[in-house]
């Protein structure tokens, strides 16, 4: 059973520690089945893909108030 492991910025692509809205559009879009994890692997909230809403969650929060 694959463990979750949150990362400390989800879906910070660029790995800037901050997440904006491209990045975001971007796990929307891996979510989608629109694109590979590959593009964006922070996009998934643990180390092992899907994209879910959880991710999609915590990106939105990252993008929101900043990463930890």
């Amino acid at each position: 059973t694959p463990t979750h492991t949150r990362l400390p910025c989800p879906a910070d692509c660029n790995g800037d520690t901050s997440v904006g809205v491209d990045e975001l559009l971007t796990a929307i879009t891996i979510a989608l089945g629109n694109a590979p994890l590959g593009v964006c692997p922070a996009a998934a909230c643990a180390e092992t893909p899907p994209v879910t809403v959880d991710s999609l969650r915590g990106a939105v929060g990252a993008a929101l108030t900043s990463c930890p």
